[in-house]
């Protein structure tokens, strides 16, 4: 049959009006996205609602993202933290990673960097990119953890992996410090440059400290590119997860 968004959520409706969570759940990401209704942030709230009180944890995480952002609802970051502590204790990585990023911050929460770590593990042990670049940022720094540059190089590594932008060059100078053999053991070696981290193989990168400007040098190719964006050796604030966008 032809797609039609506007009979789905003529179906969607009928089984929300009589409790079933999923089409609760659906029905509001039909709100957000404008998919059959005209986009209303208020009815997307009000349907994850319904489906958040009964337990649906997609539901949870986008209420507290809607919180955070203050779409939809007013903004609070305590009631935030409040829907993504109710998803992240189902289980659900991107509210575990949130839920660590509210700790790092101090947003809606005290500070509280072994937090932080704490639920960065939990949703980097999943295989969230954000979580496992945060966790290197924290064992880069010593917040949190014990300061110790193989295993932030180690974290970097796996976000990199997946392609986490941030993590191909990364904003410490973990490897840098580490002996030449250490840092070879875990795939990376150290470069001429005073701030340098780079890989056995690929782009290396080299920070200059004067105008914070990035520099990527592919060790056997010679060419090179400019990166506008700086790199940031202070406190490392990154961006929450946006609502979930499929059903």
């Amino acid at each position: 049959m032809p797609q039609d968004d506007a009979e789905a959520v003529r179906w969607y409706r009928l089984a929300a009006d009589q409790g079933i969570a999923s089409a609760q759940y659906t029905l509001g990401l039909m709100y957000a996205n404008g998919e059959g209704v005209p986009q209303d942030d208020a009815e997307a709230v009000r349907w994850w609602r319904l489906a958040a009180d009964q337990g649906v944890a997609e539901a949870q995480y986008n209420l507290g993202v809607r919180y955070a952002t203050g779409r939809g609802v007013p903004q609070d970051d305590a009631e935030a933290v409040r829907w993504y502590r109710l998803a992240a204790d189902q289980g659900f990585a991107s509210a575990q990673y949130n839920l660590g990023l509210k700790y790092d911050t101090g947003e809606g929460v005290p500070q509280d960097d072994a937090e932080a770590v704490r639920w960065y593990r939990l949703a980097a042990d999943q295989g969230h990119a954000s979580a496992q670049y945060s966790l290197g940022v924290m064992y880069a720094t010593g917040r949190g953890v014990p300061q110790d540059d193989a295993e932030a190089v180690r974290w970097y590594r796996l976000a990199a992996d997946q392609g986490f932008a941030s993590a191909q060059t990364p904003p410490a100078k973990a490897c840098h410090r580490m002996t030449p053999r250490r840092c070879a053991g875990i795939g990376w070696r150290p470069s001429r440059g005073t701030l340098a981290l780079c890989p056995t193989s690929g782009p290396c990168t080299l920070r200059d400290a004067a105008s914070y400007k990035t520099t990527c040098r592919r060790i056997c190719g010679g060419t090179s590119r400019r990166l506008d964006k700086p790199v940031n050796n202070g406190r490392f604030r990154l961006t929450a997860e946006t609502p979930l966008q499929v059903s």
